[in-house]
Formats: structure tokens, C-alpha cells, sequence
């Protein structure tokens, strides 16, 4: 027997490997809201050296309103990502998986349709046919 006798053909090679990128895709995004997220929780140190308001001995009292509320919103979003770090990422994790769910379904239907294109006589057997 030669090597490709049991080779699948392209259209099953073709979806699974679709599936296997988007999974890797899947992966990658991952990485990069995680660090991202991670990132957000220093952002209330940027915004306090980016106006010079950190300084020892800045007065509280001449920071301007505008300012306040950006620290303010800075920390804020501190706060919910320390929450998202210390669940180990749960709801970021949850979204990832519900993603690739979907992926799968479409897989699976992309396989029967394919099948089904590639391979009529099957819709004439059992319990098809």
C-alpha cells in the first residue's frame, strides 16, 4: 500500500484545520487580554505620573477635576481587573470557552455539509435515504 491510500481527503483535512487555527487563534487573543488586562492594573500610576501629581508633597488641592476623574476611572478599572487576576481570569476564561464551543458547532456542521457535497450517496442510505 502506498503512503496516501489513507489519507483523508481535502475537504476533512480542510475543516479540521480550520478549526485547529481558529483554536490557535483562539489562543493567541487569549494571551493578549490576559496581559492586557494585567497591564490595566498599573493604570492608575500612569495617569498620576503622566499629569505629575505623584510627586511627594504635590498638593491634593491643585489637581484639577478633570484630572481627579481620570485617576478616579483609573482606579476603578484597577480594581475590577485586580478582581479578574484574582479569579484567575474567570470571566475571561468562561468567554474563551463559549468561543470555541461555537467553533466547534460550526466545525461539525461544516464537516456534514461538506460530507454531504462531497459524498451524496450517502443521503441514500440509513437512516437518511
Amino acid at each position: 500500500m502506498q503512503g496516501n491510500e489513507h489519507r483523508s481527503p481535502q475537504w476533512v483535512r480542510s475543516t479540521i484545520r480550520d478549526f485547529v487555527d481558529h483554536t490557535e487563534t483562539l489562543a493567541e487573543v487569549l494571551a493578549l487580554t490576559i496581559g492586557g488586562i494585567s497591564v490595566t492594573r498599573l493604570q492608575p500610576k500612569f495617569v498620576r505620573a503622566a499629569y505629575a501629581v505623584d510627586e511627594p508633597g504635590y498638593p491634593e488641592d491643585s489637581i484639577s477635576a478633570e484630572v481627579k476623574n481620570e485617576i478616579a476611572a483609573a482606579e476603578h478599572r484597577a480594581k475590577l481587573t485586580q478582581r479578574e487576576v484574582e479569579s484567575d481570569f474567570n470571566i475571561v476564561h468562561s468567554q474563551a470557552v463559549v468561543t470555541l464551543w461555537s467553533a466547534l458547532e460550526d466545525s461539525v456542521r461544516t464537516f456534514v455539509a461538506r460530507w454531504l457535497m462531497n459524498l451524496p450517496e450517502v443521503k441514500l442510505e440509513p437512516p437518511l435515504g
